[in-house]
């Protein structure tokens, strides 16, 4: 939303919990919340869903972008008649 500043604040909160000292400006914030996402939700299953939402997931994964989203289970064509479209890619 353009307030690093305050993000910054709020990253810094994470930081000085587990230790770490605080970053002190908000230069290049989106990589310093890349990282700091990464080591903080480690192994919880929300890099490529975080990495999407920022469209990052490409670059960083090293991904195909029809990746950032899941196919269609089949038993949604099923249900719908098979009136659906399945995601690109899949």
């Amino acid at each position: 939303m353009g307030e690093s500043d305050g993000a910054l604040e709020d990253l810094n909160t994470i930081r000085i919990r587990a230790g770490l000292p605080p970053y002190t400006d908000s230069n290049n914030f989106l990589e310093k919340y890349i990282d700091e996402n990464k080591w903080e939700f480690f192994a919880e299953g929300k890099r490529l869903h975080t990495l999407a939402r920022i469209d990052k997931a490409e670059d960083i994964l090293e991904i195909p972008s029809f990746r950032k989203i899941y196919p269609i289970p089949a038993r949604e064509f099923e249900i719908d008649g098979n009136q659906l479209v399945q995601n690109p890619g899949y």
